[in-house]
Protein backbone atom coordinates (compact mmCIF):
# COMPACT_ATOMS: atom_id res chain seq x y z
CA UNK A 1 0.00 0.00 0.00
CA UNK A 2 1.02 3.74 -0.54
CA UNK A 3 1.11 3.70 3.67
CA UNK A 4 3.78 1.11 3.58
CA UNK A 5 5.34 2.46 0.77
CA UNK A 6 5.82 5.64 2.64
CA UNK A 7 6.65 4.03 5.88
CA UNK A 8 9.66 1.42 4.25
CA UNK A 9 11.03 4.66 2.63
CA UNK A 10 11.24 6.48 5.69
CA UNK A 11 12.55 3.69 7.61
CA UNK A 12 15.50 3.06 5.00
CA UNK A 13 16.23 7.07 4.74
CA UNK A 14 16.15 6.82 8.88
CA UNK A 15 18.68 4.00 9.06
CA UNK A 16 21.15 5.58 6.79
CA UNK A 17 20.93 8.86 9.08
CA UNK A 18 21.18 6.78 12.30
CA UNK A 19 23.23 4.06 11.03
CA UNK A 20 25.74 4.98 7.18
CA UNK A 21 25.53 8.58 7.35
CA UNK A 22 28.07 8.06 4.64
CA UNK A 23 25.62 6.40 2.51
CA UNK A 24 23.70 9.76 1.65
CA UNK A 25 26.51 10.46 -0.91
CA UNK A 26 25.88 7.13 -1.96
CA UNK A 27 22.38 8.55 -3.80
CA UNK A 28 24.26 10.14 -6.46
CA UNK A 29 22.84 13.69 -7.90
CA UNK A 30 20.12 13.76 -5.33
CA UNK A 31 22.21 13.58 -2.38
CA UNK A 32 22.62 17.62 -2.82
CA UNK A 33 18.72 17.66 -2.38
CA UNK A 34 18.43 15.26 0.10
CA UNK A 35 20.78 16.30 1.93
CA UNK A 36 19.22 19.57 2.58
CA UNK A 37 16.31 17.74 2.97
CA UNK A 38 17.47 15.99 6.09
CA UNK A 39 18.96 19.01 7.39
CA UNK A 40 15.44 20.44 7.84
CA UNK A 41 13.66 16.79 8.59
CA UNK A 42 16.39 14.63 9.87
CA UNK A 43 15.47 14.99 13.60
CA UNK A 44 12.03 13.70 12.68
CA UNK A 45 12.98 11.30 10.14
CA UNK A 46 15.24 9.83 13.07
CA UNK A 47 12.56 9.94 15.48
CA UNK A 48 9.80 7.39 13.39
CA UNK A 49 13.07 5.16 12.43
CA UNK A 50 13.37 4.70 16.08
CA UNK A 51 9.25 4.60 16.63
CA UNK A 52 9.56 2.06 13.95
CA UNK A 53 12.02 -0.11 15.13
CA UNK A 54 10.61 -0.11 18.38
CA UNK A 55 7.04 -0.79 17.12
CA UNK A 56 7.63 -3.23 14.36
CA UNK A 57 10.78 -4.87 15.35
CA UNK A 58 11.34 -4.91 19.38
CA UNK A 59 7.22 -4.90 20.02
CA UNK A 60 8.30 -5.25 24.06
CA UNK A 61 4.85 -5.11 24.55
CA UNK A 62 1.10 -5.18 23.24
CA UNK A 63 -2.20 -3.45 23.81
CA UNK A 64 -3.11 -4.48 27.82
CA UNK A 65 0.34 -5.64 28.44
CA UNK A 66 1.62 -4.56 32.82
CA UNK A 67 5.07 -2.90 31.95
CA UNK A 68 7.95 -1.39 34.19
CA UNK A 69 9.18 1.93 31.67
CA UNK A 70 11.44 4.26 33.62
CA UNK A 71 10.84 2.27 37.14
CA UNK A 72 6.75 2.77 36.82
CA UNK A 73 4.04 0.07 36.30
CA UNK A 74 2.02 1.09 33.74
CA UNK A 75 -0.55 -0.77 31.79
CA UNK A 76 -0.37 -0.43 27.64
CA UNK A 77 -4.03 1.99 26.48
CA UNK A 78 -3.19 2.78 22.88
CA UNK A 79 0.12 2.11 20.53
CA UNK A 80 0.42 4.74 17.97
CA UNK A 81 3.51 5.59 15.28
CA UNK A 82 5.01 8.06 17.78
CA UNK A 83 3.40 8.23 21.22
CA UNK A 84 2.44 5.17 23.82
CA UNK A 85 -0.53 5.89 26.37
CA UNK A 86 -0.26 4.24 29.23
CA UNK A 87 -2.42 3.85 32.54
CA UNK A 88 -0.64 4.27 35.75
CA UNK A 89 -1.78 3.40 39.02
CA UNK A 90 -3.75 5.96 39.99
CA UNK A 91 -6.17 5.16 36.70
CA UNK A 92 -4.19 8.61 35.23
CA UNK A 93 -3.61 8.36 31.11
CA UNK A 94 0.04 9.15 30.77
CA UNK A 95 2.08 9.15 27.14
CA UNK A 96 5.26 8.35 27.16
CA UNK A 97 7.07 9.03 22.82
CA UNK A 98 7.95 6.03 21.38
CA UNK A 99 11.63 7.68 20.70
CA UNK A 100 11.80 8.28 24.75
CA UNK A 101 10.97 4.31 25.11
CA UNK A 102 13.24 3.20 22.31
CA UNK A 103 16.33 5.26 24.53
CA UNK A 104 15.89 3.95 27.53
CA UNK A 105 18.81 2.47 28.79
CA UNK A 106 17.26 0.54 31.38
CA UNK A 107 14.70 -0.76 28.79
CA UNK A 108 10.88 -2.19 29.29
CA UNK A 109 9.96 -4.67 31.28
CA UNK A 110 6.95 -6.63 30.49
CA UNK A 111 5.41 -8.38 33.29
CA UNK A 112 2.66 -9.86 31.31
CA UNK A 113 5.24 -11.46 29.36
CA UNK A 114 6.73 -13.07 32.49
CA UNK A 115 6.38 -16.31 33.57
CA UNK A 116 5.52 -16.07 36.95
CA UNK A 117 4.04 -13.96 39.42
CA UNK A 118 5.60 -13.16 42.38
CA UNK A 119 3.52 -12.08 45.46
CA UNK A 120 3.51 -12.45 49.02
CA UNK A 121 1.30 -12.62 52.23
CA UNK A 122 1.86 -10.27 55.27
CA UNK A 123 0.59 -10.90 58.94
CA UNK A 124 0.94 -8.56 62.13
CA UNK A 125 2.36 -10.78 65.49
CA UNK A 126 2.93 -10.01 68.60
CA UNK A 127 7.21 -9.02 68.98
CA UNK A 128 7.09 -11.46 71.80
CA UNK A 129 5.51 -14.64 69.45
CA UNK A 130 8.19 -13.34 66.42
CA UNK A 131 10.58 -16.49 67.78
CA UNK A 132 12.09 -18.34 65.60
CA UNK A 133 10.67 -21.23 66.26
CA UNK A 134 7.33 -19.73 65.79
CA UNK A 135 8.77 -18.56 62.45
CA UNK A 136 10.27 -21.58 61.28
CA UNK A 137 6.72 -23.40 61.62
CA UNK A 138 4.71 -20.42 59.40
CA UNK A 139 7.25 -20.68 56.65
CA UNK A 140 7.17 -24.54 56.56
CA UNK A 141 3.36 -24.19 56.51
CA UNK A 142 3.22 -21.99 53.69
CA UNK A 143 5.75 -24.10 52.16
CA UNK A 144 3.67 -27.24 51.96
CA UNK A 145 0.57 -25.54 51.18
CA UNK A 146 1.84 -24.76 48.31
CA UNK A 147 3.70 -27.75 47.84
CA UNK A 148 0.07 -29.44 47.98
CA UNK A 149 -0.84 -27.07 45.17
CA UNK A 150 1.80 -27.26 42.78
CA UNK A 151 -0.38 -26.39 39.71
CA UNK A 152 -1.09 -23.05 41.25
CA UNK A 153 2.49 -22.20 43.00
CA UNK A 154 6.02 -23.23 42.51
CA UNK A 155 6.85 -24.79 45.64
CA UNK A 156 10.76 -24.55 45.67
CA UNK A 157 10.43 -20.34 45.55
CA UNK A 158 7.53 -20.19 48.75
CA UNK A 159 7.67 -19.88 52.03
CA UNK A 160 10.48 -17.23 53.03
CA UNK A 161 9.80 -14.04 55.00
CA UNK A 162 11.47 -11.17 53.17
CA UNK A 163 12.71 -7.92 54.87
CA UNK A 164 10.42 -4.48 54.26
CA UNK A 165 12.08 -2.44 56.53
CA UNK A 166 14.55 -2.51 59.17
CA UNK A 167 16.23 -5.81 60.67
CA UNK A 168 18.95 -8.06 59.23
CA UNK A 169 18.90 -11.47 57.75
CA UNK A 170 15.95 -11.23 56.04
CA UNK A 171 13.70 -12.32 58.96
CA UNK A 172 12.41 -9.00 61.24
CA UNK A 173 10.48 -7.12 58.96
CA UNK A 174 8.77 -3.86 60.66
CA UNK A 175 8.22 -2.90 63.68
CA UNK A 176 4.23 -1.09 63.09
CA UNK A 177 3.87 -0.40 66.74
CA UNK A 178 5.50 -1.12 70.22
CA UNK A 179 4.66 -5.00 70.09
CA UNK A 180 4.09 -5.35 66.70
CA UNK A 181 6.25 -6.88 64.00
CA UNK A 182 5.01 -7.15 60.60
CA UNK A 183 6.32 -10.51 58.61
CA UNK A 184 6.34 -11.51 54.65
CA UNK A 185 5.90 -14.54 53.24
CA UNK A 186 7.00 -14.61 49.60
CA UNK A 187 4.97 -17.03 47.53
CA UNK A 188 6.06 -17.08 43.60
CA UNK A 189 2.61 -18.36 41.62
CA UNK A 190 2.42 -19.71 38.57
CA UNK A 191 0.38 -17.57 36.41
CA UNK A 192 1.92 -13.73 35.34
CA UNK A 193 -0.03 -10.23 35.27
CA UNK A 194 -2.86 -11.16 32.49
CA UNK A 195 -4.02 -13.39 35.27
CA UNK A 196 -3.93 -10.90 38.20
CA UNK A 197 -7.23 -11.37 39.82
CA UNK A 198 -6.78 -14.85 39.48
CA UNK A 199 -3.61 -14.59 41.42
CA UNK A 200 -4.93 -12.22 44.16
CA UNK A 201 -7.58 -14.63 44.78
CA UNK A 202 -5.20 -17.52 45.60
CA UNK A 203 -3.21 -15.24 47.86
CA UNK A 204 -5.98 -14.68 49.54
CA UNK A 205 -7.50 -18.29 50.20
CA UNK A 206 -3.77 -18.93 51.69
CA UNK A 207 -3.75 -16.14 53.98
CA UNK A 208 -6.97 -17.41 55.09
CA UNK A 209 -5.44 -20.52 56.09
CA UNK A 210 -2.33 -19.12 57.18
CA UNK A 211 -4.19 -16.91 59.67
CA UNK A 212 -5.87 -19.92 60.74
CA UNK A 213 -2.80 -21.94 61.25
CA UNK A 214 -1.27 -19.51 63.50
CA UNK A 215 -4.53 -18.81 65.75
CA UNK A 216 -6.02 -21.94 66.29
CA UNK A 217 -3.30 -24.31 65.56
CA UNK A 218 -0.11 -22.34 67.04
CA UNK A 219 -2.45 -20.52 69.38
CA UNK A 220 -1.24 -16.72 68.29
CA UNK A 221 -2.48 -13.24 68.53
CA UNK A 222 -2.09 -11.17 65.70
CA UNK A 223 -2.26 -7.54 64.84
CA UNK A 224 -5.00 -5.94 62.75
CA UNK A 225 -3.41 -5.59 59.43
CA UNK A 226 -3.13 -8.80 57.33
CA UNK A 227 -3.22 -8.43 53.85
CA UNK A 228 -1.67 -9.97 50.01
CA UNK A 229 1.25 -7.91 48.59
CA UNK A 230 2.58 -8.19 45.00
CA UNK A 231 6.01 -7.46 43.48
CA UNK A 232 6.63 -4.63 41.76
Amino acid sequence: TVVECVTYSLAFIAGLIIFVPEGLTSLGPISTGLAGFMLIFGSLIREIGECLVLILVIRPFDIDDCVVVSGKRLIVVEITMLTTRFLNSNGEVVRIRNAHIFADKDGVVNLSHSKNLECGVEIDLLAADSTPEVLGNLEDFVQQYCANQEDSWVPGQCGKATVIAGGCSGILVQMLEPGIVRWRFRVVHRLNFDHVGKVRRDCSVLLTCLLEHATRTLGLKLGKAQRVVQSA
